[in-house]
């Protein structure tokens, strides 16, 4: 009976502990009429998250109180939304900071409710060990007796004696010993949590936010008052998965909101959406100054005297040229989109890189490999394809998948519906390019035998291993002259290349069936007046 006690007791006291204060703040607010409502949505910001909350009205008071509001709150952005159904007027709003004994931060209550709960099981343990030690202390203290005859006990009485002190006596230090040992961790676990409430506490204050509202009510039923506010220390940012597949030739992406919540309030089962509006960067286009152009002024020697109001002239002009000078802004080009997650999401606070699914789209794309191999002869495979989504791709690193291994990292580039991006999906190592320099003469004399030349004669073998043919882009150069004097002149390239551009840059684009090998060859020589040296060769 008396453990039961215990456990009902320690029962009640976690109850009461973890959600009473929930009911303490829900009846002081009746007392006080003071309304917060519950949080139904949340929009995200990159900088910053918008609160939507609702209220219930029962009776048609002039004044109300809503709050407590997050010291992290934007004091400047309560708005009262307006409802067609209610007859609800809000017609002053006053803010005020008013700051308590306690915390209002929901994370720190829970975390000290937490530390509280460990506190108490540890004293409940600590109990049960002191039971032991009484336990194990009478077991040591059991010595034999005489019997009524005034004889001593006979063996059967000993064996049992001693059955008893070493059957209980073990088990019962046995379980001591896992009291000490589960004591011992809960302190250490104690130890960590405070730490963790101390820090939670150092970062926040006891100051918070609560609106003073008159309002005028037309009937006495039941009404509600919808108002959101912008609170700062959340955000969120995109995050990609790239999964590609070379014989489908289609392209997974997955798109993340990855999001950072420490406002001070829990989003419990809210209605979630996404903005890739930025606030912070402000509405205005900048503005463009004259461009002014003017000679210089003269240098005057003057007196010490003279030399400083000089300077001080020259101070003054300086200050007000700059002050008419342009002043570097970022302007936002373009409309910005919202994206409302389908599911209602649950965001305690203290929460971070948590990743919400905007999109999961499988789009078309052209793969394609390219090799440099005067650069490096590994084979990359790229990919060409179009947003052919309803969703903005804002600016981020993406992780890259080929046929379900991990390749490697991409920073996607901002990219609108409709508009066409490359993706770097990697190297593969089942297509072979080896460049050789085959032949290297320096010195030697032109076709005419009045310049020198230097020849170079390059082979490219390529070879494919995979077993579907590719189409592969290899890129090589010649020498670029930049003096009249010089020239290169073209011995041989076989095959052709398909383009070469002004900046002397080969292209071909090459088709390898499964296993088939090709050698391009290039043969060039530079040519330039004799006794001259050149740079680059």
């Amino acid at each position: 009976m008396k453990y039961s006690q215990t456990v009902v007791t320690g029962f009640l006291f976690f109850f009461i502990s973890t959600f009473g204060f929930f009911n303490l703040d829900a009846q002081a607010a009746e007392s006080s009429e003071t309304f917060f409502g519950k949080i139904n949505k949340v929009k995200l910001y990159s900088d910053r998250a918008e609160i939507y909350r609702e209220i219930n009205l029962s009776t048609p008071n002039n004044n109300i109180r809503i709050g407590p509001f997050p010291e992290k709150l934007v004091p400047n952005s309560l708005r009262i939304l307006s409802n067609e159904n209610s007859s609800v007027v809000v017609t002053n709003i006053q803010l005020e900071r008013v700051f308590e004994s306690k915390f209002i931060s929901q994370p720190i209550q829970k975390q000290n409710n937490l530390v509280k709960n460990i506190q108490y099981q540890i004293n409940e343990l600590k109990d049960s060990l002191s039971v032991y030690e009484d336990q194990i202390k009478f077991i040591e203290s059991i010595q034999g007796t005489v019997t009524r005859e005034g004889t001593p006990p006979g063996l059967e009485y000993w064996n049992s004696v001693l059955n008893f002190k070493s059957t209980k006596g073990k088990t019962t230090r046995e379980q001591r010993r896992k009291l000490i040992l589960q004591i011992e961790g809960e302190q250490d676990r104690l130890e960590n949590e405070t730490k963790k409430l101390n820090k939670m506490m150092a970062d926040s204050k006891k100051g918070h936010y609560v609106a003073n509202l008159d309002i005028q009510a037309s009937g006495t039923n039941q009404q509600r008052l919808g108002f959101s506010y912008q609170i700062r220390n959340a955000g969120w940012r995109p995050t990609y998965h790239l999964q590609a597949n070379t014989n489908t030739k289609k392209i997974t992406l997955s798109y993340f909101g990855e999001i950072d919540q420490n406002t001070g309030e829990d989003w419990e089962n809210v209605s979630l959406e996404l903005s890739t509006g930025q606030p912070s960067r402000g509405t205005q286009p900048p503005k463009l100054y004259p461009w002014v152009v003017d000679f210089p002024k003269p240098m005057m020697l003057k007196s010490r005297s003279g030399a400083a109001a000089m300077d001080s002239m020259v101070m003054e002009e300086s200050n007000n040229f700059s002050a008419a000078m342009p002043k570097t802004q970022v302007v936002q080009s373009g409309t910005s989109y919202t994206f409302q997650i389908p599911k209602s999401q649950t965001i305690p606070a203290g929460t971070r890189k948590f990743r919400a699914l905007i999109v999961k789209e499988i789009l078309e794309s052209e793969i394609a490999y390219t090799v440099t191999p005067k650069i490096s002869q590994r084979v990359f495979l790229n990919a060409k394809l179009k947003n052919t989504s309803n969703f903005h791709l804002l600016p981020r690193q993406s992780d890259i998948y080929l046929d379900g291994s991990f390749t490697g990292r991409h920073w996607m580039k901002n990219t609108a519906p409709g508009k066409e991006l490359e993706l770097g999906l990697g190297t593969d190592d089942s297509i072979h390019v080896e460049r050789k320099l085959i032949k290297k003469d320096d010195g030697g004399e032109g076709f005419f035998g009045q310049d020198e030349r230097a020849r170079y004669i390059f082979e490219i073998k390529l070879n494919n291993f995979k077993k579907q043919p590719i189409k592969l882009t290899l890129k090589d150069q010649l020498p670029l002259p930049y003096h009249e004097d010089i020239e290169v002149k073209i011995n041989r390239i076989d095959p052709k290349a398909d383009k070469k551009d002004k900046q002397n840059i080969l292209t071909w684009v090459l088709e390898l069936d499964p296993g088939e090998k090709k050698t391009v060859h290039l043969d060039f020589q530079v040519e330039y007046p004799e006794g001259k040296n050149v740079s680059g060769l």
